[in-house]
C-alpha cells in the first residue's frame, strides 16, 4: 500500500495518511522532551510501581498502561486494551533505541512506526486502521513519564484520543538507567 504523508509545520505535528479504504487516517508521531524529573501526577493508586524511581522495564510498562487507562477514565474515555502485537512493536522499538543510542520514531535505516506495527501483524486483515505513537526517555517514575507526555498538547491528544482502542507499551532500560518508552496505540 502506498500512503501519501501530508506534513504540517513543526516537529511534533501530526502526519495524516490516506489508507487503502480511502478514509483519512491520522498518525500522530511524537517525541517527548528529554527530562530527568517530573512532578507526581494524581492518578490511580492501584497502579503498582507508578511512583517508583527505580523500576524494571516490565513493571514500568505495566504501570504506564495502568496509569494511561486511569487518565482515560478520568476524562470519561474508554480504556485502551493491551494488544500483544502492538506491545511487540513498541517493546522492540524501545529496545532498539536504547541499544543503539537514538531517539526517534524512524530508525536510522528508515523503518517507520507503520512498518514496525505492520511487521508485528497488527494491521493483518484490517480494512481500515489508524495508529499513533508517543515516545519518551526520562530518568523518572512511570507516573512522571506519563505526566510529562500529558503536559505536551500533541502527546496528550494521541494518548487521550477516543479513536484508539488498543495499546502496546514498550520500555527499555530501568533500574539505574533512563527509561526509553514507546506507546503504540491503534484501532482496526
Amino acid at each position: 500500500m502506498h500512503l501519501t504523508p501530508v506534513r504540517q509545520r513543526g516537529p511534533a505535528s501530526p502526519i495524516v495518511f490516506r489508507g487503502e479504504s480511502g478514509r483519512r487516517v491520522a498518525a500522530v508521531l511524537l517525541s517527548a522532551l528529554m527530562l530527568t524529573a517530573a512532578a507526581p501526577a494524581a492518578a490511580d493508586a492501584a497502579c503498582a510501581h507508578a511512583s517508583a524511581a527505580r523500576v524494571s522495564a516490565k513493571s514500568a510498562a505495566r504501570s504506564l498502561a495502568c496509569l494511561l487507562n486511569a487518565q482515560r477514565r478520568s476524562h470519561g474515555l474508554a480504556p485502551v486494551h493491551g494488544n500483544r502485537r502492538l506491545h511487540r512493536a513498541a517493546k522492540r522499538h524501545s529496545a532498539d533505541m536504547a541499544r543503539r543510542g537514538y531517539f526517534d520514531h524512524v530508525t536510522p535505516e528508515g523503518v517507520t512506526p507503520e512498518a514496525r506495527i505492520r511487521r508485528a501483524g497488527y494491521f493483518r486483515g484490517a480494512r481500515a486502521w489508524s495508529y499513533g505513537e508517543a515516545l519518551a526517555r526520562a530518568r523518572t517514575s512511570p507516573r512522571g513519564i506519563l505526566r510529562m507526555l500529558l503536559n505536551s498538547p500533541p502527546h496528550r491528544a494521541i494518548l487521550l484520543s477516543p479513536g484508539f482502542r488498543d495499546v502496546g507499551v514498550g520500555v527499555a532500560g530501568g533500574r539505574h538507567r533512563a527509561l526509553t518508552v514507546t506507546f503504540d496505540l491503534g484501532r482496526r
